[in-house]
């Protein structure tokens, strides 16, 4: 019942008679949904990839998390019924899950690993930047679906979540992933 903002790149040439796949992304704590669009800058970013060919034409979806205060059920349900619903209505996207990544950074890695762990089946592909998962019960996770996902898991040598104390660090979820035989 509330209105909420979203920032939405559009590739250069975006024609609505063709159809694109979409990726979603999650700032990190404190940002909301300007932060990739200006400080990340996908839209720079995008643009170069399709002009040298590296990457297709794409319509990329940030979202404000920091609104729910990271509660990450209610994250769940803004967007697996609110945002991407809307985003099928109103782009001309594919509806098909192989045609849908998302990823995120700091506390958006680990809206990346939940949604990778509840709704595998909604996403081809995830990226996890600089953060890890609490959740680490095997019988959460649906490893004959991730199997079939792409998984980008990544981490600076430096970075504080690359190899942290507290048990949720990139490198002890990518252990738990190997254990429970998600490739």
């Amino acid at each position: 019942g509330k209105t909420q903002y979203l920032g939405v790149y559009t590739p250069y040439g975006y024609d609505s008679s063709k159809t694109y796949k979409t990726i979603y992304v999650s700032h990190g704590g404190g940002g909301n949904e300007t932060e990739w669009m200006t400080i990340g800058a996908i839209p720079n970013i995008m643009d170069n990839l399709v002009a040298d060919g590296l990457t297709e034409p794409a319509v990329v979806v940030t979202m404000n998390n920091t609104y729910y205060g990271w509660d990450k059920d209610s994250i769940q349900k803004n967007i697996l019924e609110c945002i991407i619903p809307f985003v099928e209505a109103n782009y001309s996207v594919s509806k098909n899950a192989n045609d849908r990544a998302f990823c995120g950074l700091s506390a958006g890695s680990q809206v990346t690993n939940d949604l990778a762990m509840t709704s595998a089946n909604q996403f081809g592909y995830f990226g996890s930047f600089s953060g890890g998962s609490s959740n680490k019960s095997a019988k959460d996770y649906d490893v004959d679906q991730l199997n079939k996902d792409v998984l980008y898991i990544t981490a600076g040598n430096l970075d504080m979540a690359y190899n942290n104390n507290i048990g949720n660090s990139v490198k002890d979820f990518t252990a738990f992933y190997d254990s429970i035989g998600v490739e």
